[in-house]
């Protein structure tokens, strides 16, 4: 429902989900085999217990809810959206800024990379496992590490220019709509039915 409300682009959350999913089934596969307990099926010497069964089950649900819990929240937002959202929520100004800084460093850095791979390829030259190769490799991570130290000295000296003292300041004042207010609302009425209806089924 939370993924749903958030308006996802499917075909940029569908093959993220499944790369999640083939993580979870590495852990939750042999589960089943290596658990003790009451046995369900049973191959020669290998046998699947009850109680493995249900932890991988549990292991599962637990990991692809948090999953797509992260993927709604990053999907449906900016990073400039999370960071000022974090601030509101109470986290320090000065961590907001590094990490919003650090994601525009890495941005900068991930140009730099794609711009070194384009010469590469004009140049004709192609990776392999020759030591000639891993002399070239070696070159261009020397490039890529003088680059970052000189594109921090800039980004250094920029933010210095604009008055920066090491607090986030939001460039707009964030306005809260029906739309917030209903799904806060959702949010809470929906676990609460649950919690009440457990509690009847309890008694």
């Amino acid at each position: 429902m939370l993924l749903v409300c958030t308006w996802p682009d499917f075909g940029w959350w569908l093959p993220r989900i499944f790369w999640i999913i083939a993580g979870l089934l590495v852990f939750i596969l042999p589960t089943p085999f290596l658990t003790s307990g009451e046995t369900v099926f049973e191959w020669g010497i290998i046998k699947a217990s009850k109680e493995g069964l249900d932890t991988s089950l549990l292991i599962f649900s637990r990991g692809l809810a948090i999953s797509t819990l992260a993927l709604a929240l990053i999907g449906s937002s900016t990073i400039y959206d999370l960071v000022r959202g974090a601030n509101g929520l109470g986290l320090p100004s000065k961590i907001c800024s590094i990490f919003w800084l650090g994601f525009m460093h890495l941005d900068l850095l991930s140009n730099e990379f794609k711009r070194m791979r384009v010469a590469l390829r004009a140049r004709g030259y192609k990776i392999n496992s020759s030591l000639g190769s891993y002399k070239t490799i070696a070159r261009l991570s020397a490039n890529m590490l003088v680059r970052a130290l000189d594109r921090s000295e800039h980004v250094g000296l920029a933010i210095k220019a604009r008055g920066f003292h090491g607090v986030f300041n939001s460039l707009d004042t964030p306005k809260t709509t029906w739309r917030e207010f209903g799904f806060f609302f959702a949010m809470l009425l929906i676990p609460s039915s649950l919690l009440a209806l457990d509690f009847w089924l309890g008694n």
